[in-house]
């Protein structure tokens, strides 16, 4: 069977439009559509509750936002091991009984690094804690694990803050 030039032309028009269509499985980096980058700090936020007007939360950010994203890698600049520190410390403070709190002390405890361990202590955390189901439990801190934290009150020199029957947390849900 032979194909004319118009009719092969057409074929080839139309796989390309298929192939334009369908992801190219490539690798995406694991900042969501609602972040604006990579943490690479960490810095004190008030938290905005009428009973604590003076508590702060301790949050990672990048330099334009709190909707950052960190995964395995992160913690090579002082910058991203602040932001890690400051994860791996809240999890230690609010969640001190669970699993996740459990695999950032096997691993070094909080040393600012974004490695194996920090990566399964968050899986832990977005599927235990958060109730993430399938894909979403990905070992990625990003907005939604974000969102859904309790975090420990701070004074705002980043001081975590002791309250008579221990540390307060708090879900604000506001950053």
């Amino acid at each position: 069977m032979r194909i004319s030039k118009p009719g092969l032309r057409a074929s080839v028009a139309a796989v390309g439009l298929l192939l334009a269509s369908l992801p190219l499985g490539l690798a995406a980096s694991p900042s969501p559509a609602a972040s604006t980058g990579s943490c690479n700090t960490a810095s004190t936020r008030n938290l905005g509750l009428s009973a604590y007007p003076h508590d702060y939360g301790k949050i990672p950010l990048n330099s334009s936002s709190w909707d950052c994203w960190m995964g395995k890698g992160h913690g090579t600049t002082a910058g991203q091991k602040r932001a890690v520190k400051a994860v791996q410390n809240n999890i230690l403070t609010c969640y001190s009984g669970t699993t996740a709190a459990a695999r950032i002390r096997n691993s070094g405890g909080a040393d600012g690094v974004y490695g194996d361990g920090m990566v399964s202590a968050i899986k832990a955390f977005q599927r235990y804690q958060l109730g993430f189901t399938g894909s979403a439990i990905d070992g990625v801190y990003g907005v939604k694990t974000r969102k859904g934290m309790r975090w420990a009150h701070h004074a705002s020199d980043g001081v975590i803050l002791v309250y008579p029957n221990g540390y307060l947390c708090t879900n604000p849900n506001r950053f």
